[in-house]
C-alpha cells in the first residue's frame, strides 16, 4: 500500500512525506509493526516520526 506519492529528496535536509491508512482486525491486537521503504528499495533514509492512533 503506497501511503503517499513518490517525492524527490535530497541528502541536504528533510522532507515531509504523509499518508494515512486504515487498518482493521479481529481479536486482541498485541502488537503492530511499520514497514517503509524507498522507490528503488536500495537507498539508505532516516525514518524521524511516526505514530500510530
Amino acid at each position: 500500500m503506497q501511503l503517499t506519492p513518490a517525492a524527490t529528496v535530497n541528502s541536504g535536509g528533510w522532507t515531509q512525506l504523509t499518508g494515512t491508512a486504515t487498518v482493521s482486525w479481529t481479536g486482541t491486537l498485541s502488537g503492530a509493526s511499520l514497514y517503509v521503504e524507498t522507490a528503488a528499495g536500495t537507498d539508505g533514509y532516516y525514518l524521524d516520526d511516526a505514530s500510530f492512533q
